[in-house]
This record gives C-alpha cells, sequence and structure tokens, in this order.
C-alpha cells in the first residue's frame, strides 16, 4: 500500500485501507496519519457517502470498516472524524 501512494499520494481509498489495516492490527497510533489524509483528501466525507461508495455488498463489512475508522477519531482522543461522521 506504501508503495502504491508513492505513486498516487492523493489516492483516498488507499489512505483509508491502511488506516483500517492499522486499527484491524490493533495500532491506532499508526492509523491517525492515513486517517488524517483521508480528511485532508476529502474534507466533506460524509458517512453516507463512505457506506454507498465502499465496494462490498455485505453490509456487515461495510460496518466494520466504519466502526474502525470511528474508533480512530475516539482512541486518539479527539475529534479527528466528527467532519467524517
Amino acid at each position: 500500500m506504501k508503495n502504491g501512494l508513492k505513486r498516487n499520494p492523493d489516492d483516498m481509498f488507499t489512505h483509508m485501507v491502511l488506516a483500517v489495516s492499522y486499527i484491524e492490527k490493533g495500532d491506532v497510533e499508526e492509523a491517525r496519519a492515513p486517517a488524517a489524509e483521508v480528511l485532508r483528501i476529502n474534507p466533506k466525507i460524509s458517512l453516507d457517502w463512505l457506506a454507498k461508495m465502499l465496494p462490498w455488498k455485505n453490509k456487515n463489512q461495510v460496518a466494520r470498516w466504519i466502526d474502525d475508522l470511528v474508533l480512530i477519531g475516539s482512541d486518539c482522543g479527539n475529534d479527528l472524524f466528527d467532519t467524517f461522521f
């Protein structure tokens, strides 16, 4: 993923995948930077938009991603994803 970001640093979806990957590993600290990049790239991102754009038909997978992204903000002790959600 990091190589992909070197080629296309404004690829929001890759930043999102990286952030969620860190959360899934339990590494919230590492998830902060790619999560912040998501907001930098698209500061008007919304929960509705995200739920529609995630490529999975399985709603449980979509919900898990959303939960992981919310966790990034809440566990960081700030409102990183207030704009996001």
